[in-house]
């Protein structure tokens, strides 16, 4: 199952920059994306994937799933010779698994597979610690756990490291714990986020981004539908965003640290505001997303293009520069995507961009729950019952009516589970070329 698109096939090297002047919008996104391979086989039935995340690297991927299982799949070797066709499923490569639902996980910013010291991750887990586990031969080098005014162990609901990786950002109810990366246990410092008599910023702290340019500047967003700035000098937020549409779900910062791009759960809106003047909203670019679960975007290493996908199965692409020099980003219209198209048939929860390559991952799937129907039978013979049939008619056998699991099902969806890895490869002239 491949997507061919008209273009140039890659073959492994750089070819020379473009001005971004004669970049035209002259084919739709997915005529110039390709897949190239994936992985389906791990995530068959109902195991979900959650999201995938490359190695800061960008010599694996991450992806976490339903089964409370976060595997590791290296970049396929061929295409470190320029071999682009014909590639087989991706195998997995490290696997490990947690006690329970995964809430968040992310790298460890220093990964490099030349010094397996650094080839870690975390992840944070429902009613467990924080674990550091180990890339390359899948054990558990540590914990970072937090404790209650009771004394009772808390999970955190969402971590991120700092640029440097010396420090540990994990989301809990009403604040924030730092652990020092070379000092695992207890021992963290407190950060609220929320007190009585201050205020601040009340709720489940859902997602944690770290500013790129000035490393102890920080921004959490919350399931109470706002977003805090903060820095390591002081307690209490530099400044909060109330009254956002939705929880935020996740949260990136543009490389040179001036933007903050948002996504939120039941929201199809991602919302971009100034950091140096975070009461204005710059724009809000569009996307589809029909559940509370967490729907990842990514950008490119310079920051121009923003990728997102939707509960819809469409990955979008939007030329952020081009968003900002319309005149109507500022009357507040929507503007319409650079290029979309439909990459898979569910719901796609992640969208990584590689660091170095014009490489894409995605990762699709959602819980689909089956309506219970009442049996043909259930309306045969007479009685006082009383019921209401599937088809509207009243049933009156006066007898326990049988439900049948699995009929209701939305008509039109499909259940797709799988990691996908795409080609950006395109002609001189089309998307993305710039950054080839």
């Amino acid at each position: 199952e491949e997507e061919e698109g008209e273009g140039e096939e890659g073959n492994g090297k750089k070819e020379a920059l473009v001005n971004e002047e004669s970049s035209k919008r002259t084919y739709p996104l997915g005529r110039l994306m390709r897949t190239l391979t994936g992985a389906w086989k791990d995530f068959a039935g109902e195991n979900t994937v959650k999201g995938c995340k490359w190695a800061p690297d960008g010599s694996c991927l991450l992806t976490s799933s339903e089964d409370n299982r976060l595997r590791i799949y290296n970049l396929p070797t061929q295409l470190y010779t320029a071999v682009v066709k014909g590639l087989p499923e991706m195998e997995v490569a490290v696997e490990v698994s947690e006690g329970d639902s995964v809430y968040d996980f992310c790298w460890y910013p220093k990964m490099s597979s030349l010094d397996p010291s650094s080839c870690c991750f975390a992840v944070c887990s429902k009613d467990h610690p924080t674990h550091l586990w180990d890339a390359f031969y899948s054990y558990n080098r540590c914990s970072y756990s937090a404790y209650n005014h009771l004394d009772e162990l808390v999970a955190p609901f969402s971590l991120c490291f700092g640029l440097s990786g010396e420090k540990l950002y994990c989301g809990f109810h009403n604040c924030v714990r730092v652990f020092h990366t070379c000092r695992p246990g207890r021992s963290c410092k407190l950060v609220p986020t929320f007190e009585k008599k201050k205020g601040g910023q009340r709720g489940i702290v859902s997602c944690i981004a770290v500013s790129p340019v000035c490393p102890q500047t920080y921004a959490l967003g919350t399931y109470s539908c706002s977003i805090g700035i903060y820095c390591e000098s002081t307690r209490y937020a530099a400044c909060v965003m109330e009254d956002l549409p939705s929880g935020v779900t996740h949260l990136v910062f543009s490389p040179d640290g001036n933007r903050l791009y948002c996504g939120f759960r039941k929201c199809d809106l991602i919302q971009c505001w100034d950091v140096r003047n975070p009461g204005r909203n710059l724009f809000s670019l569009p996307r589809t997303v029909a559940t509370n679960q967490r729907i990842y975007f990514d950008l490119y290493s310079n920051g121009r293009y923003l990728l997102t996908g939707g509960t819809d199965g469409t990955l979008s692409a939007y030329d952020t520069h081009s968003v900002l020099a319309e005149p109507l980003a500022a009357e507040g219209c929507l503007p319409l995507p650079y290029c979309d198209f439909i990459a898979h048939k569910d719901a796609i929860t992640g969208c990584s961009t590689h660091p170095t390559l014009p490489l894409l991952a995605t990762s699709s799937g959602q819980r689909h729950f089956s309506l219970p129907l009442l049996s043909n039978n259930s309306c045969d013979g007479a009685g006082g019952g009383g019921d209401i049939s599937d088809n509207g008619d009243v049933c009156d056998n006066g007898e326990d009516e049988e439900w049948e699991e699995g009929e209701g099902e939305e008509e039109g969806r499909v259940r797709e589970n799988c990691v996908k890895l795409w080609s950006l490869l395109g002609t001189k002239t089309g998307l993305f070329s710039d950054l080839m």
